[in-house]
């Protein structure tokens, strides 16, 4: 059974798990008990490849052509939306370095014990999470990866990502149905008529969410600008639509002798000047405010500008 296949079989328990009691299930064979029965129905749905469909085979001739693809993403959502839960509850940097079990995870995070466990295996199983033991005492941590990108603690950390992605676009991409058949957008315009920046700028919280989210997605791209990109014959560098600051504190670390500007929108500025007081670089970064479509850039000897394609009408861009 592929890694894949098992994710979705430990998720699809889980869904299973929750179904109410009087839900009768039924299978071919009448000896399987209740969690039996349960996988032969999840497997018989979604994987088809259990010995307890065996029987299937017999009858027919396997096409060369699997649904494995179809199946997978039409699920995978499952997957995705377990993810993007574990990084809103913060599990992984409830982790950190440590070693817990089930009962210590859920007590720390305040969930009811009913789908702990199932919801840690099938973490294990997605590649997310390391498990050492089994049953109660069994050990929870991070693997590397989750350890490196999705602990806060990690300078690498990338979780404001899957957090904009829970917190906003996931159930936008719900309502793609009625996008493509009424033409309209499915986002904060949907009701209240504004422009979505505008009504981000209206509420800091949902504000800082999204610059996060971009700020995570563009890390490992500025680390590499500013580790390749030869910046020792400017004395000046303008990041355009700078949001949290990020390029300019990735270059500062490596070239001190520059002077830097990050520009953004006014709402932006004090979610900038948070990022780069957290570094440490106040005293070298300075943020200033303004709209690039009509506002006369900052002079430097250098200016930049990423993922910019967001921002105005097609017209403008």
């Amino acid at each position: 059974m592929t890694g894949i296949n098992r994710a979705i079989q430990v998720i699809g328990l889980i869904f299973c798990t929750f179904l109410p009691r009087q839900f009768a299930l039924r299978s071919p064979d009448s000896t399987l008990n209740e969690a039996q029965a349960i996988n032969f129905l999840f497997y018989t749905l979604v994987t088809c490849d259990s010995w307890q469909i065996g029987y299937i085979d017999n009858r027919m001739k396997t096409p060369s052509a699997t649904p494995d693809a179809i199946l997978q993403t039409a699920f995978g959502f499952w997957n995705s939306k377990v993810l993007l839960t574990a990084v809103t509850f913060d599990l992984f940097s409830t982790l950190g370095q440590r070693r817990l079990t089930g009962p210590e995870i859920g007590k720390k995070l305040d969930l009811h014990p009913r789908g702990v466990a199932d919801f840690l295996d099938a973490l294990v199983a997605m590649k997310f999470l390391e498990r050492e033991g089994d049953g109660a005492d069994a050990k929870y941590f991070n693997t590397p990866a989750t350890a490196l990108y999705l602990d806060r603690s990690s300078p690498l950390y990338i979780g404001g990502v899957p957090e904009m992605l829970n917190a906003r676009l996931l159930k936008y991409w719900n309502d793609l149905p009625e996008a493509l058949g009424t033409g309209k957008p499915q986002n904060e315009t949907k009701h209240g008529g504004k422009n979505i920046f505008d009504e981000l700028y209206a509420d800091p919280e949902k504000l800082e969410c999204f610059l996060d989210g971009m700020t995570d997605l563009s890390r490992i791209n500025f680390e590499a600008l500013a580790d390749k990109f030869d910046f020792s014959r400017y004395r000046s560098l303008c990041d355009v639509d700078g949001t949290t600051g990020l390029l300019c504190i990735e270059v500062a670390k490596k070239r001190p002798q520059i002077e830097y500007i990050t520009l953004d929108l006014p709402p932006v500025e004090a979610v900038a000047k948070k990022h780069i007081t957290k570094a440490g670089l106040a005293d070298r970064i300075r943020t200033a405010t303004g709209d690039f479509f009509q506002d006369p850039l900052p002079k430097a000897d250098v200016i930049t500008m990423g993922m910019i394609c967001t921002t105005g009408t097609w017209r403008k861009r």
